[in-house]
């Protein structure tokens, strides 16, 4: 005699049963194990009978979250995808030959995870799509009193950021980006690192609580006493970008935090080396400058880079290097003549404006300069570079 799947299911709301209890009425009634997922993938209940004798289905009880290979079917699949547009049940065959029926969980016209059966006991039959759609009925009715379904948003993105920052390698990075496929966007970020100056107003909770109010299309969570924020600006005009950091400085000062920002990205899998490059850039943040950028200080860190492979002498190139003992013997500063000659493009009168000098003085020191190294520097053009970074390294000798 065929069950009527949803009276059942009415009758268990009707007695208060919660969604543990629904589940497995659910896979009892339908002869196949069942789950509930979010949409990080974790599992937040399994069937207790019937229980199948099958690997996955164990390991997946063990970790009590989908598995990679798992996961990675669903990802070429498109089914998270479908899951997310469409009430319909998606069946799939699973790695290991059997097969799988999904139907996602949609709350206030947000996904917040699937109801999954296993045909690991019985092959599906045609009844099974309306009892599944029967059971997810009841599921989606039990989500306001289950915090771990309906709190995806903000908490799905925090999780999300907060195991990105944990990943050691590009695998596991890409391994996160696949639990989280339902909410990754490819909109280009900035990530912040925030810290005491060491006579904060508030401790690193409460300072994220004040950014939430503070500081607008972004998210953030704590990471060893620091606080970790993505900032978005590509879902706010340029203007409005500049005056949110404009903002954040003046929050910094005012609560005695400082920031250090990575270089904007898009691929989400790249923020454990954006975590590194805030790290780098907070360490020339100051009182008066409690924001620093990453991309302010790329030659430092390639400079820094550099000096752990090799000594500074190294990469000074000989005619900074005659130059330099030049200055030295004779107690000038042709150097100095030189660095601002390259950062004004090689251009004499710009050169000579910015030393405060006649023009005929900085084209003779140039003409000097010229002698000393035993190359036409002004023809030189491709030397700029080279030279530059040369008088760099040899500031870190010195």
């Amino acid at each position: 005699m065929k069950v009527d799947m949803n009276a059942e299911m009415l009758n268990l709301l009707a007695a208060g049963a919660d969604l543990r209890t629904v589940i497995n009425r659910g896979a009892s009634l339908l002869q196949n194990p069942m789950l509930v997922t979010d949409t990080r993938y974790r599992i937040l209940f399994m069937s207790d009978d019937p229980e199948p004798d099958i690997e996955m289905w164990k390991k997946s009880k063990e970790d009590m979250s989908v598995s990679e290979q798992v996961l990675m079917d669903m990802e070429k699949s498109n089914i998270t995808k479908a899951l997310s547009a469409s009430a319909a049940p998606v069946i799939s065959e699973l790695p290991n030959g059997y097969h799988s029926m999904r139907i996602g969980l949609v709350y206030k016209n947000r996904y917040r995870g699937f109801l999954g059966m296993y045909d690991y006991l019985h092959p599906f039959t045609r009844d099974d799509e309306e009892g599944m759609a029967a059971v997810t009925k009841a599921v989606v009715a039990l989500l306001p009193g289950n915090k771990d379904l309906i709190n995806v948003d903000e908490n799905t993105l925090e999780s999300m950021l907060y195991e990105l920052l944990r990943s050691q390698n590009q695998g596991q990075s890409d391994a996160v980006l696949r639990k989280y496929s339902a909410v990754v966007t490819s909109r280009q970020k900035v990530l912040m690192l925030l810290r005491s100056d060491g006579s904060a107003r508030v401790p690193v909770v409460r300072m994220k609580k004040v950014l939430h109010r503070e500081m607008y299309k972004h998210t953030s969570v704590v990471l060893d006493n620091s606080l970790v924020m993505l900032f978005s600006p590509e879902t706010v005009s340029e203007s409005a970008s500049l005056q949110a950091i404009e903002h954040l400085g003046q929050v910094l000062k005012e609560y005695h935090y400082y920031a250090g920002a990575s270089l904007p990205f898009s691929d989400a899998a790249f923020v454990p080396d954006a975590l590194v490059q805030a790290q780098f850039a907070l360490q020339y943040v100051t009182t008066d400058s409690p924001y620093t950028a990453f991309e302010d200080y790329m030659l430092n860190a390639y400079i820094a880079y550099c000096l752990e492979k090799e000594p500074a002498e190294f990469f000074i190139h000989p005619f900074v290097r005659k130059l330099w003992e030049h200055d030295q013997e004779y107690h000038l500063d042709y150097l100095e003549t030189l660095r601002i000659f390259i950062l004004s493009g090689g251009n004499l009168k710009t050169s000579a404006e910015k030393l405060e000098i006649h023009y005929n003085t900085m084209k003779y020191r140039i003409a000097v300069i010229e002698n000393i190294c035993g190359e036409d520097i002004r023809t030189r053009t491709d030397l700029y570079p080279v030279l530059y970074m040369s008088m760099c390294f040899l500031e870190k000798k010195e």
